[in-house]
């Protein structure tokens, strides 16, 4: 995965800007010859799909590139870099040269749409989110890198966005330095979201999740998706992962499970911290210290 990486970085550089870069090596081709077919068919492809990524901005974003939805309520914070975040991709690949100002532009446009709009971001960046989430929003991000890894907004905001966790933002104390984990699973700008089984969403049941069955097979008294039409079945499956003894189980990452979750809130990471319920590690004995550092 890192070479694929590292040959779209290249093939997003020009020449000279590959030239600059130490220690890569540029190799030209100069030498014509007669392409298979699939390669030809490989470029009709990309040329097809350069020309809809072009229309589908055209026509469905308004002039300063937002995407033409509603604009109250609430969103998530990865359906609307969705729309767009290919659009570097098929840029580095050997897409269209006019996908290259456009991956910018609605990238930037999106920040927009979700800061101003839908008020889920803060400083560029998720107020907080599960790290499915927040991993599903960001792909976007990460492709403008092969765009061009030198752009002066994506080298700063890869620099902001990494110190969210390195406790660098004073209202982000993301991550625990004497631990040495992410404090919660639920994490963003503004720091950890901690919650206990009485705070947990509920899991409640819709038509659209039903067809992925259920997050947890083994809560009490819930066998099927359609036993989530119980409030109180739902209540329960939301809280179920809070009473499990770890959290090395994956959730059904469309939902919310995980925004109730908090590492601390787990019985063998209380003992370690010193923690009482409700909060996370704000105080650690030299026994807890001790026991953390083994651990």
């Amino acid at each position: 995965m890192f070479a694929l990486i590292v040959v779209l970085w290249l093939v997003a550089l020009s020449p000279a800007e590959a030239a600059s870069v130490a220690g890569i090596v540029t190799i030209e081709s100069n030498v014509p010859v007669s392409p298979q077919g699939w390669a030809v068919m490989e470029r009709k492809l990309l040329d097809v799909m350069s020309e809809s990524a072009v229309r589908f901005a055209e026509h469905y974003t308004r002039s300063g590139g937002t995407l033409i939805w509603k604009t109250t309520g609430s969103a998530s914070l990865d359906d609307l870099p969705e729309s767009f975040y290919n659009f570097p991709l098929l840029y580095a690949l050997g897409g269209d040269a006019r996908l290259r100002d456009l991956s910018f532009r609605e990238w930037n446009a999106t920040l927009r749409q979700l800061t101003y709009d839908f008020h889920v971001l803060h400083n560029e960046f998720a107020k907080h989110g599960d790290w499915f989430h927040i991993g599903e929003g960001w792909l976007y991000f990460y492709f403008l890198g092969l765009v061009d890894p030198t752009d002066h907004e994506t080298v700063a905001r890869a620099r902001r966005y990494a110190g969210l966790y390195m406790n660098e933002e004073p209202e982000a104390p993301n991550y625990d330095a004497m631990l040495k984990i992410i404090r919660s699973p639920h994490t963003g700008s503004l720091g950890p979201v901690f919650g206990s089984e009485d705070q947990a969403a509920p899991y409640n049941w819709s038509k659209g999740m039903a067809s992925y069955g259920l997050p947890l097979s083994d809560v009490p008294g819930i066998r099927h998706t359609d036993d989530l039409k119980d409030p109180e079945n739902a209540r329960k499956m939301g809280g179920a992962p809070i009473n499990r003894p770890s959290f090395g189980f994956a959730p059904d990452a469309r939902r919310r499970l995980t925004s109730a979750v908090s590492l601390c809130s787990i019985a063998p990471i209380r003992a370690v911290c010193g923690v009482k319920s409700g909060t996370c590690c704000p105080t650690r004995d030299k026994a807890a210290s001790s026991a953390a550092d083994s651990t």
